[in-house]
């Protein structure tokens, strides 16, 4: 009998020890699966979160920009966020390679905006292959992986075009700054307007206006194409706008003081 009762306290003993390890091993699968399949996936919608708020927020200063511009503004000041990635501004007269995206205007015999470099303010996700950037008065987006021209415009510029009186507007807004700014984390944006000029082109009779956006990296090329659609059909970053009796370009100077 007490021989009988030992052998049951054993068998006891040993479920425990079976369930305890059955259990462990549970949990341990369990933090696992979460750290191999869940934790990766969390940061990926963290990261698409963080690119979505910064797509926003370009507008916001899209807006500041658009004010100084066509309202005669001098100065624009908003606090935003940035998270997983950095702000920074690409200064018009910054000479790197990097740097070289200008716009030029012609018509049929002349040369009207010579090659303008218009800089940026650029978001870069340190976890995803995007940038956003606001340049010359767009908002758009490059997708880095992918060759050949991977982006898209996220909020249009002010062009306009009266086809019944034949006017083209055209602003082309180019950002500087006088240091290196860059930030991540809590942010304000000060901008100021510096310079800003207006210069009007009759013609008699009507011409074509040529406008290339020339982009050595192609970051935005396919954006400023699909934009360029809008006026007239075009397989590259080049618009023949044919028709036009007048056109005028206004040139903005955006300083940014700081991030």
């Amino acid at each position: 009998m007490k021989n009988r009762k030992s052998g049951q306290m054993k068998d006891c003993a040993v479920s425990e020890t079976i369930g305890f390890v059955l259990i462990l091993g549970i949990v341990i699968t369990g933090i696992g699966l979460v750290t191999l399949y869940g934790y990766p996936a969390l940061m990926a919608q963290q990261a698409e979160a963080n690119i979505r708020n910064m797509e926003k927020t370009m507008i916001v200063l899209q807006t500041d920009v658009n004010t100084m511009a066509f309202k005669s503004v001098p100065y624009q000041e908003t606090t935003i966020q940035v998270a997983g990635g950095t702000l920074s501004v690409v200064s018009s007269d910054d000479g790197s390679e990097l740097n070289n995206k200008f716009f030029r205007i012609t018509n049929q015999t002349s040369t009207i905006l010579p090659d303008t470099k218009i800089g940026q303010i650029k978001y870069q996700s340190e976890n995803e292959p995007v940038i956003i950037g606001l340049q010359n008065g767009a908002v758009v987006k490059w997708q880095l992986d992918q060759s050949g021209g991977g982006s898209t415009m996220m909020s249009e510029p002010r062009w306009f075009f009266d086809s019944t009186s034949g006017t083209l507007v055209v602003p082309i807004t180019s950002v500087y700054s006088t240091n290196a700014l860059t930030n991540s984390g809590i942010s304000t944006v000060r901008l100021i307007l510096t310079e800003e000029k207006q210069d009007e082109y009759p013609f008699s009779p009507s011409e074509t206006v040529h406008i290339t956006y020339s982009d050595l990296y192609g970051d935005y090329n396919t954006a400023w194409k699909n934009y360029f659609n809008t006026f007239e059909s075009t397989p590259n970053p080049t618009v023949d706008i044919p028709n036009v009796n007048k056109l005028v370009v206004k040139q903005y100077k955006i300083t940014v003081l700081s991030l």
